[in-house]
């Protein structure tokens, strides 16, 4: 055999040996929720994968490969093509309602927003609003980055935006969870999670973030014209209505908290192809060299002086929550 052909050849069957390890990983937590890994699918597989080996043993390793590879289609076909998401399953309470979005000319009517009071990160007083904003009124917009684990790259963000009436929108794009379910990063590429938008007030999103997980929060001004906030928020709005009248998946790196912000960001902005963007604890590092946050001092001066969570401590509770946590930070908004 000539060398292409061995090279060809490990080409090949390292492209097969990942495909089955997805194809494994796959079929056994595919779409299962809250219950983990279906054992019944693992034993499948187990099975099909070692009538694979007996076939390539008796009947060769080109007849082993051949199955092996069908096997793999068949659980990408199944995994893509009979997994659909769904709207109707056991949600936890904090994220049982989809917001409702309708545009009016200037006017943006919103139902369900949330508004949640919390004595804790899993005790609070549930709380809905249905809403109207003027977004001829709107003002700016702020990146916020918050850190929950000790693993540097791994983080959750969200944006608000600024009215000059003086409310704030918050808007989250998370994992909508069912009872009793938990965030796994891994999990979240294998169709586990639906997507959704939450749509609230600052003492809900950042108050039970900053204070009562503890968390370390930190909010940038983003700079820009309100022009492009507007036009940054409605793509964000009609995500929100998108996924309320059909159910979509989340996934870890193509639609997560930050990749679903970045994809309705490029389409306002020039927003470069860049690892950060799938790595969220490093996501404001990039906004920071890409100028759409404040770049007067150097990044680490301007992370911590735009860190809240003193501010939101002492501000927990007050109806003027927004604004208190604002103060003192950079405040460079306009380009």
């Amino acid at each position: 055999m000539t060398r292409l052909g061995v090279l060809a050849g490990t080409a090949l069957a390292i492209s097969l040996g990942a495909w089955t390890l997805w194809a494994g990983a796959a079929l056994a937590m595919g779409g299962v929720g809250p219950d983990g890994a279906s054992w019944l699918r693992v034993a499948l597989g187990a099975a099909a994968l070692l009538t694979v080996i007996a076939a390539g043993w008796w009947r060769g390793p080109k007849v082993g490969a051949a199955l092996l590879a069908t096997a793999c289609l068949a659980t990408t076909v199944w995994f893509f093509a009979g997994l659909p998401a769904s709207h109707d399953r056991s949600w936890s309470e904090d994220q049982s309602r989809l917001p409702g979005v309708r545009f009016d000319g200037d006017l943006v009517h919103i139902t369900d927003a949330r508004a949640f009071r919390y004595r804790g990160s899993g005790d609070w007083d549930a709380r809905w609003f249905d809403t109207t904003y003027d977004l001829s009124t709107l003002e700016g917009a702020d990146f916020a980055v918050e850190r929950f684990t000790d693993n540097e790259a791994v983080a959750h963000t969200l944006v608000s935006f600024r009215f000059t009436d003086g409310r704030v929108l918050a808007v989250s794009v998370e994992i909508r969870k069912e009872i009793g379910e938990s965030y796994g990063p891994v999990r979240g590429m294998f169709r586990q999670y639906e997507l959704m938008v939450v749509l609230g007030d600052e003492r809900d999103l950042l108050e039970l973030r900053a204070v009562h997980r503890e968390d370390t929060v930190y909010m940038h001004p983003m700079r820009g014209s309100p022009e492009t906030a507007r036009a940054f928020l409605e793509r964000l709005l009609r995500k929100a209505r998108d996924i309320r009248e059909r159910p979509q998946w989340y996934h870890t790196v193509s639609a997560s908290c930050t990749s679903v912000l970045a994809q309705q960001l490029q389409a306002v902005v020039d927003l470069p192809l860049d690892h950060r963007i799938y790595l969220p604890g490093y996501s404001d590092s990039l906004a920071f060299e890409l100028g759409i946050i404040d770049t007067t001092e150097d990044f680490p001066t301007t992370r911590e002086r735009n860190r809240i969570n003193e501010r939101a401590v002492a501000a927990a509770g007050q109806e003027d929550f927004s604004e208190r946590i604002r103060k003192g930070r950079t405040d460079q908004t306009r380009r």
